[in-house]
C-alpha cells in the first residue's frame, strides 16, 4: 500500500478551506426493495448495493455521484497525475490544488479509509483507483493530514 494518497481540488475550495469537507454528514445509505432513481446513478444491478441501511451501499453511492449521494466521505486518489486531473477540472481551470495526505496519520486521526474497488463490482472511475476517507465517529477530517499543498498549472 503506498503511503500517499491525493485530493484534487479548486483553488477556491482550498481558500474556502473546503478541500477536506464532505458533502453530506452520514456514511450510510439506505436502498428498498423497489427502489427506482433516475438519472443513471441510482442502484445498479450487480453493483455490490444491498437491501437496508449500510455503509456499503453509501460507498457504492459516493464513487457513483457525490453531489446525488453527499456522505461523510472525501475522495482521494493513490495516483498525484489522476488527482492533477480533478484539481484542474480535466484542464477546464488554469490551476488547481492536490493535498498528498499521509495514511501514517489516520490512526491517530480516527479516520477509517474505504477502498472503492474492495466494495463495487464496477467502480466508476477504474483508474481512478478511489480510496474514500471517513472521520472517525463522524468527525470531519483536519488538515493536519495534509503532508503537501501541491499547485498545479
Amino acid at each position: 500500500m503506498k503511503r500517499y494518497l491525493y485530493r484534487g481540488i479548486s483553488e477556491e475550495m482550498h481558500i474556502k478551506k473546503k478541500g477536506l469537507k464532505p458533502k453530506g454528514n452520514s456514511f450510510c445509505r439506505e436502498i428498498v426493495i423497489g427502489e427506482i432513481e433516475d438519472g443513471g446513478d441510482g442502484v445498479v444491478v450487480g453493483g455490490g448495493e444491498t437491501v437496508g441501511k449500510s455503509k456499503e451501499n453509501a460507498i457504492i453511492a459516493h464513487q457513483r455521484n457525490s453531489d446525488r449521494f453527499p456522505s461523510l466521505g472525501v475522495s482521494t486518489t493513490p495516483f498525484l497525475e489522476r488527482a492533477k486531473i480533478y484539481a484542474t477540472h480535466k484542464g477546464l481551470r488554469s490551476t488547481g490544488i492536490v493535498y498528498k495526505i499521509d495514511r501514517y496519520l489516520f490512526s491517530i486521526n480516527q479516520i477509517e479509509e474505504y477502498r472503492v474497488r474492495e466494495w463495487a463490482n464496477a467502480p466508476k472511475f477504474p483508474e481512478d483507483d478511489e480510496v474514500i476517507l471517513v472521520g472517525g465517529k463522524g468527525k470531519a477530517l483536519t488538515d493536519n493530514i495534509i503532508a503537501e499543498v501541491i499547485i498545479v498549472k
